[in-house]
Protein backbone atom coordinates (compact mmCIF):
# COMPACT_ATOMS: atom_id res chain seq x y z
CA UNK A 1 0.00 0.00 0.00
CA UNK A 2 2.37 2.67 -1.29
CA UNK A 3 -0.16 5.44 -0.68
CA UNK A 4 -0.04 4.87 3.11
CA UNK A 5 2.56 6.17 5.53
CA UNK A 6 3.02 5.29 9.17
CA UNK A 7 3.20 8.15 11.67
CA UNK A 8 2.78 8.04 15.44
CA UNK A 9 1.29 4.58 15.26
CA UNK A 10 -1.46 5.67 12.84
CA UNK A 11 -1.94 5.12 9.13
CA UNK A 12 -2.08 8.29 7.05
CA UNK A 13 -3.56 8.55 3.56
CA UNK A 14 -1.48 10.74 1.23
CA UNK A 15 -4.26 11.47 -1.27
CA UNK A 16 -3.18 9.07 -4.02
CA UNK A 17 -5.75 6.45 -4.96
CA UNK A 18 -4.69 2.83 -4.95
CA UNK A 19 -6.73 -0.15 -6.07
CA UNK A 20 -4.98 -2.30 -3.44
CA UNK A 21 -5.80 -0.01 -0.48
CA UNK A 22 -8.18 -1.27 2.16
CA UNK A 23 -9.86 0.90 4.82
CA UNK A 24 -8.36 0.51 8.29
CA UNK A 25 -9.64 1.87 11.58
CA UNK A 26 -7.43 4.83 12.52
CA UNK A 27 -6.51 5.71 8.92
CA UNK A 28 -6.27 9.51 8.58
CA UNK A 29 -7.35 11.80 5.73
CA UNK A 30 -6.97 15.47 4.99
CA UNK A 31 -10.59 16.01 3.87
CA UNK A 32 -14.01 14.38 3.45
CA UNK A 33 -13.50 14.43 -0.32
CA UNK A 34 -10.33 12.35 0.09
CA UNK A 35 -12.32 9.77 2.06
CA UNK A 36 -15.04 9.71 -0.56
CA UNK A 37 -12.60 9.09 -3.42
CA UNK A 38 -10.67 6.50 -1.39
CA UNK A 39 -13.77 4.47 -0.49
CA UNK A 40 -15.11 4.77 -4.05
CA UNK A 41 -11.82 3.36 -5.43
CA UNK A 42 -11.93 0.56 -2.86
CA UNK A 43 -15.48 -0.35 -3.84
CA UNK A 44 -14.68 -0.13 -7.54
CA UNK A 45 -11.87 -2.64 -7.09
CA UNK A 46 -14.12 -5.02 -5.16
CA UNK A 47 -17.19 -4.80 -7.38
CA UNK A 48 -19.44 -2.51 -5.33
CA UNK A 49 -20.57 1.11 -5.55
CA UNK A 50 -20.56 3.52 -2.64
CA UNK A 51 -22.30 6.71 -1.54
CA UNK A 52 -22.37 9.15 1.36
CA UNK A 53 -25.29 8.27 3.61
CA UNK A 54 -25.28 10.92 6.31
CA UNK A 55 -23.27 13.51 8.20
CA UNK A 56 -23.55 14.73 11.77
CA UNK A 57 -22.77 18.12 13.29
CA UNK A 58 -21.21 18.79 16.67
CA UNK A 59 -23.46 19.48 19.65
CA UNK A 60 -22.24 23.07 19.65
CA UNK A 61 -23.11 23.49 15.98
CA UNK A 62 -19.51 24.16 14.98
CA UNK A 63 -19.70 22.12 11.79
CA UNK A 64 -19.67 18.50 10.62
CA UNK A 65 -17.91 16.13 12.99
CA UNK A 66 -18.87 12.70 11.65
CA UNK A 67 -19.68 11.29 8.17
CA UNK A 68 -20.88 7.83 7.13
CA UNK A 69 -20.16 6.28 3.72
CA UNK A 70 -22.04 3.10 2.78
CA UNK A 71 -22.46 0.54 0.02
CA UNK A 72 -25.02 1.60 -2.60
CA UNK A 73 -27.04 -1.50 -1.67
CA UNK A 74 -27.49 -0.17 1.87
CA UNK A 75 -31.04 0.34 3.12
CA UNK A 76 -34.43 -0.93 2.06
CA UNK A 77 -35.96 0.28 -1.21
CA UNK A 78 -38.70 2.88 -0.95
CA UNK A 79 -40.89 2.77 -4.04
CA UNK A 80 -41.35 6.55 -3.99
CA UNK A 81 -37.96 7.93 -2.86
CA UNK A 82 -34.35 6.77 -2.81
CA UNK A 83 -31.11 8.56 -1.86
CA UNK A 84 -28.57 9.41 -4.54
CA UNK A 85 -24.75 9.30 -4.21
CA UNK A 86 -24.76 12.42 -2.02
CA UNK A 87 -27.48 11.10 0.31
CA UNK A 88 -30.17 13.45 -1.06
CA UNK A 89 -33.60 11.90 -1.53
CA UNK A 90 -35.20 12.16 -4.94
CA UNK A 91 -38.42 10.81 -6.42
CA UNK A 92 -37.95 7.63 -8.42
CA UNK A 93 -39.85 5.92 -11.18
CA UNK A 94 -41.31 2.47 -10.62
CA UNK A 95 -38.20 0.44 -11.42
CA UNK A 96 -36.35 -2.50 -9.96
CA UNK A 97 -33.93 -1.95 -7.08
CA UNK A 98 -30.58 -3.34 -5.94
CA UNK A 99 -31.04 -2.45 -2.26
CA UNK A 100 -30.40 -5.43 0.01
CA UNK A 101 -29.97 -3.66 3.38
CA UNK A 102 -26.20 -4.19 3.06
CA UNK A 103 -24.30 -3.18 6.22
CA UNK A 104 -20.89 -2.51 4.64
CA UNK A 105 -19.71 0.98 5.57
CA UNK A 106 -17.03 3.27 6.95
CA UNK A 107 -17.60 6.00 9.51
CA UNK A 108 -15.14 8.88 9.80
CA UNK A 109 -14.76 11.45 12.58
CA UNK A 110 -12.93 14.76 12.81
CA UNK A 111 -9.97 15.13 15.14
CA UNK A 112 -9.94 18.79 16.14
CA UNK A 113 -6.52 18.61 17.73
CA UNK A 114 -4.70 17.56 14.58
CA UNK A 115 -7.29 18.87 12.05
CA UNK A 116 -7.63 15.51 10.28
CA UNK A 117 -10.38 13.02 9.53
CA UNK A 118 -9.92 9.41 10.62
CA UNK A 119 -11.82 6.15 10.20
CA UNK A 120 -13.33 5.10 13.52
CA UNK A 121 -15.51 2.25 12.22
CA UNK A 122 -15.28 -0.10 9.24
CA UNK A 123 -17.61 -2.95 8.25
CA UNK A 124 -16.22 -4.93 5.32
CA UNK A 125 -18.77 -7.72 4.73
CA UNK A 126 -21.44 -7.36 2.03
CA UNK A 127 -24.69 -9.38 1.89
CA UNK A 128 -25.02 -9.44 -1.89
CA UNK A 129 -23.19 -10.70 -4.96
CA UNK A 130 -20.41 -8.37 -6.06
CA UNK A 131 -20.00 -7.19 -9.66
CA UNK A 132 -17.78 -9.60 -11.58
CA UNK A 133 -14.35 -8.37 -12.79
CA UNK A 134 -15.53 -8.66 -16.41
CA UNK A 135 -18.40 -6.20 -15.83
CA UNK A 136 -16.74 -3.77 -13.42
CA UNK A 137 -15.77 -1.37 -16.20
CA UNK A 138 -19.51 -0.85 -16.81
CA UNK A 139 -20.14 0.29 -13.24
CA UNK A 140 -21.21 3.92 -12.98
CA UNK A 141 -18.10 4.77 -10.96
CA UNK A 142 -15.92 3.31 -13.74
CA UNK A 143 -17.71 4.97 -16.65
CA UNK A 144 -15.29 7.06 -18.70
CA UNK A 145 -15.35 8.21 -22.31
CA UNK A 146 -11.90 9.52 -23.34
CA UNK A 147 -11.43 12.77 -25.25
CA UNK A 148 -10.35 10.87 -28.38
CA UNK A 149 -13.62 8.92 -28.45
CA UNK A 150 -15.66 12.11 -27.99
CA UNK A 151 -13.83 13.85 -30.84
CA UNK A 152 -14.31 10.83 -33.11
CA UNK A 153 -18.03 10.68 -32.28
CA UNK A 154 -18.45 14.36 -33.15
CA UNK A 155 -16.53 13.90 -36.41
CA UNK A 156 -18.64 10.86 -37.36
CA UNK A 157 -21.83 12.74 -36.56
CA UNK A 158 -20.76 15.73 -38.67
CA UNK A 159 -19.86 13.47 -41.62
CA UNK A 160 -23.15 11.48 -41.35
CA UNK A 161 -21.29 8.30 -40.42
CA UNK A 162 -23.15 6.00 -37.97
CA UNK A 163 -21.79 6.95 -34.55
CA UNK A 164 -22.64 3.50 -33.20
CA UNK A 165 -19.33 2.32 -34.66
CA UNK A 166 -17.25 4.53 -32.36
CA UNK A 167 -17.40 2.23 -29.34
CA UNK A 168 -16.56 -0.80 -31.50
CA UNK A 169 -13.44 0.93 -32.82
CA UNK A 170 -12.12 1.37 -29.27
CA UNK A 171 -12.81 -2.23 -28.23
CA UNK A 172 -15.24 -4.04 -25.97
CA UNK A 173 -17.26 -1.91 -23.54
CA UNK A 174 -16.07 -4.11 -20.65
CA UNK A 175 -12.50 -2.88 -21.18
CA UNK A 176 -12.93 0.69 -22.45
CA UNK A 177 -15.48 1.99 -19.91
CA UNK A 178 -18.14 3.27 -22.34
CA UNK A 179 -20.62 1.92 -24.86
CA UNK A 180 -22.81 3.12 -27.74
CA UNK A 181 -25.33 4.67 -25.38
CA UNK A 182 -22.60 6.84 -23.85
CA UNK A 183 -21.67 8.01 -27.35
CA UNK A 184 -25.24 9.14 -28.03
CA UNK A 185 -25.43 10.79 -24.61
CA UNK A 186 -22.25 12.76 -25.36
CA UNK A 187 -23.63 14.01 -28.67
CA UNK A 188 -26.85 15.02 -26.93
CA UNK A 189 -24.85 17.07 -24.41
CA UNK A 190 -22.92 18.70 -27.25
CA UNK A 191 -26.17 19.74 -28.94
CA UNK A 192 -27.48 21.17 -25.70
CA UNK A 193 -24.32 23.20 -25.10
CA UNK A 194 -24.40 24.55 -28.64
CA UNK A 195 -27.99 25.66 -28.20
CA UNK A 196 -27.22 27.05 -24.76
CA UNK A 197 -26.50 30.74 -25.34
CA UNK A 198 -26.63 32.74 -28.57
CA UNK A 199 -28.85 30.70 -30.87
CA UNK A 200 -31.32 29.78 -28.14
CA UNK A 201 -31.73 33.45 -27.17
CA UNK A 202 -32.19 34.42 -30.82
CA UNK A 203 -34.84 31.73 -31.25
CA UNK A 204 -36.74 32.91 -28.17
CA UNK A 205 -36.61 36.51 -29.40
CA UNK A 206 -37.92 35.44 -32.81
CA UNK A 207 -40.81 33.51 -31.25
CA UNK A 208 -41.71 36.42 -28.98
CA UNK A 209 -41.89 38.77 -31.96
CA UNK A 210 -44.17 36.38 -33.79
CA UNK A 211 -46.41 36.12 -30.73
CA UNK A 212 -46.72 39.91 -30.64
CA UNK A 213 -47.55 39.96 -34.35
CA UNK A 214 -50.13 37.19 -33.95
CA UNK A 215 -51.23 35.98 -30.48
CA UNK A 216 -52.30 32.66 -32.03
CA UNK A 217 -48.66 31.75 -32.66
CA UNK A 218 -47.65 29.15 -30.05
CA UNK A 219 -44.23 27.96 -28.88
CA UNK A 220 -42.80 25.98 -25.97
CA UNK A 221 -39.28 25.30 -24.68
CA UNK A 222 -38.34 22.31 -22.55
CA UNK A 223 -35.14 22.80 -20.55
CA UNK A 224 -32.82 20.36 -18.79
CA UNK A 225 -31.76 20.37 -15.13
CA UNK A 226 -29.24 23.15 -15.81
CA UNK A 227 -31.77 25.42 -17.50
CA UNK A 228 -30.47 24.86 -21.03
CA UNK A 229 -32.86 24.51 -23.96
CA UNK A 230 -33.35 20.81 -24.73
CA UNK A 231 -36.53 20.56 -26.88
CA UNK A 232 -38.38 23.23 -28.86
CA UNK A 233 -41.93 23.12 -30.26
CA UNK A 234 -43.75 25.80 -32.25
CA UNK A 235 -46.98 26.19 -34.24
CA UNK A 236 -48.02 28.98 -36.59
CA UNK A 237 -51.52 30.46 -36.44
CA UNK A 238 -52.36 29.10 -39.90
CA UNK A 239 -51.20 25.65 -38.82
CA UNK A 240 -53.56 25.70 -35.83
CA UNK A 241 -56.47 26.46 -38.13
CA UNK A 242 -55.39 23.68 -40.50
CA UNK A 243 -55.18 21.22 -37.63
CA UNK A 244 -58.69 22.08 -36.43
CA UNK A 245 -60.04 21.24 -39.90
CA UNK A 246 -57.77 18.44 -41.14
CA UNK A 247 -56.25 16.98 -37.97
CA UNK A 248 -57.96 13.60 -38.23
CA UNK A 249 -54.70 12.05 -39.45
CA UNK A 250 -51.28 13.34 -38.44
CA UNK A 251 -47.91 12.25 -39.81
CA UNK A 252 -44.88 12.57 -37.53
CA UNK A 253 -41.35 12.10 -38.88
CA UNK A 254 -38.12 12.77 -36.98
CA UNK A 255 -35.58 11.19 -39.32
CA UNK A 256 -34.01 14.42 -40.59
CA UNK A 257 -30.85 15.76 -38.90
CA UNK A 258 -29.54 18.16 -41.52
CA UNK A 259 -29.51 21.25 -39.30
CA UNK A 260 -26.45 22.85 -37.68
CA UNK A 261 -26.75 20.86 -34.45
CA UNK A 262 -27.72 17.50 -36.02
CA UNK A 263 -30.82 17.64 -33.80
CA UNK A 264 -33.81 15.59 -34.99
CA UNK A 265 -36.27 17.93 -36.70
CA UNK A 266 -39.83 16.70 -36.35
CA UNK A 267 -42.58 18.25 -38.51
CA UNK A 268 -46.22 17.32 -37.87
CA UNK A 269 -48.02 17.11 -41.20
CA UNK A 270 -51.40 16.08 -42.63
CA UNK A 271 -53.51 16.29 -45.79
CA UNK A 272 -56.27 18.79 -46.64
CA UNK A 273 -59.44 18.24 -48.67
CA UNK A 274 -57.47 18.79 -51.91
CA UNK A 275 -55.05 16.02 -50.92
CA UNK A 276 -52.33 18.60 -50.45
CA UNK A 277 -49.81 18.38 -47.62
CA UNK A 278 -50.36 20.81 -44.75
CA UNK A 279 -48.12 21.45 -41.76
CA UNK A 280 -49.49 21.41 -38.22
CA UNK A 281 -46.36 22.11 -36.17
CA UNK A 282 -42.61 21.71 -35.76
CA UNK A 283 -40.18 20.43 -33.12
CA UNK A 284 -36.42 20.31 -32.55
CA UNK A 285 -35.46 17.44 -30.25
CA UNK A 286 -32.43 17.20 -27.98
CA UNK A 287 -32.46 13.40 -28.19
CA UNK A 288 -34.70 10.54 -29.25
CA UNK A 289 -35.71 9.08 -25.90
CA UNK A 290 -39.22 8.09 -24.89
CA UNK A 291 -39.44 11.02 -22.46
CA UNK A 292 -38.55 13.53 -25.17
CA UNK A 293 -41.13 12.17 -27.60
CA UNK A 294 -43.79 12.27 -24.88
Amino acid sequence: MDNMVEANGKTNYNGKSSEDSKPLVGMEFASIEDVKEFYKAYGRNNGSMTRKRSSYATKKGEGVSRVVFVCSNEGIHNKDFDPDEEGNYRKKRNTSTMRTDCKAMICIAFDGRFQVWYINEFIEEHNHVMVSPKKRMLMRSNKHMPHEAKSLAEAFNKSRIPVGKVAALFGQSESIGFDTRDVYNHLRNVRKSLLDVGDAEALVSCFRRKTLENPSFYYAFQVDDEGRAANVFWVHARSRIAYSRFGDAVSFDSTYKTNKYSMPFAPFTGTNHHRQSVTFGFALLGDETKETYT
